[in-house]
């Protein structure tokens, strides 16, 4: 299994926000810029809620 990332971990001027779906996004004050990529991984970080219209649902 992969190591657990601290999306936390930021590198300078850098904070995160989430969006109304629970994504979380980072911003850069000094830069006025946001980015949906950890700043210091440079990877997306897999959070909020996604929706797939490919997967059926099923009643319980």
């Amino acid at each position: 299994m992969a190591d657990e990332i601290d999306w936390l971990d930021l590198p300078g001027r850098w904070a995160y926000g989430v969006d109304g779906g629970g994504r979380i996004f980072f911003i850069n004050d000094e830069e006025k810029s946001t980015s949906w990529v950890h700043p210091g991984t440079k990877s997306p970080i897999q959070s909020g809620h996604t929706s797939c219209p490919a997967l059926h649902r099923t009643g319980h």
